[in-house]
């Protein structure tokens, strides 16, 4: 079946890990919203998470040669519906957010979709659903339980995982 991918500020390297041979028809992204947390960033802030985005679109049109369009930011969980049903996707697949507007945004993304029967599929890279639960109680305490392990592997840049949860969409 014919698949997107939903690129979002909480992980802009798609073409990096376990998703890097996939071959997705479309890429829709989806820019902050109007909420209170976006409203309050500075505009240096807002500019610094744009520009991000438009470097992780390059990329991802780039490596998948597929089209990559922004979507409507004002709602943006109506426009990624849309744009899934232009183009006639049968699932959405996505890195999970973790917290904050991307991972509140998430599951009115998921009511869109299923209320047009598309798929919508969330993974977590491997060192996200490793670590994650040891992240309770604040950078200081996790640094020092993990810290150490994390520079002994070598795995501190974040291009280097992979998601082995993943699984292709069904056909």
């Amino acid at each position: 079946g014919r698949f997107g991918f939903w690129l979002h500020e909480d992980d802009t390297s798609l073409e990096l890990g376990a998703f890097k041979d996939w071959r997705p028809s479309a890429i829709g992204i989806t820019t902050p919203g109007d909420d209170a947390g976006v409203a309050s960033m500075g505009r240096l802030r807002e500019a610094y998470r744009m520009s991000a985005l438009r470097d992780a679109a390059r990329r991802a049109a780039d490596h998948f040669r597929c089209p990559v369009q922004f979507l409507d930011a004002g709602s943006p969980a109506v426009s990624m519906g849309h744009w899934a049903h232009e183009h006639q996707l049968d699932e959405v697949v996505a890195y999970a957010p973790c917290v904050g507007p991307c991972a509140d945004l998430a599951p009115q993304i998921c009511s869109q979709l299923a209320a047009r029967g598309i798929r919508w599929t969330l993974a977590r890279r491997s060192w996200d659903a490793e670590r994650f639960p040891h992240a309770r109680t604040g950078f200081f305490p996790f640094w020092a339980k993990l810290g150490h392990g994390l520079r002994r592997q070598g795995d501190l840049q974040p291009t280097r995982g992979s998601n082995q949860d993943a699984r292709r969409p069904q056909a």
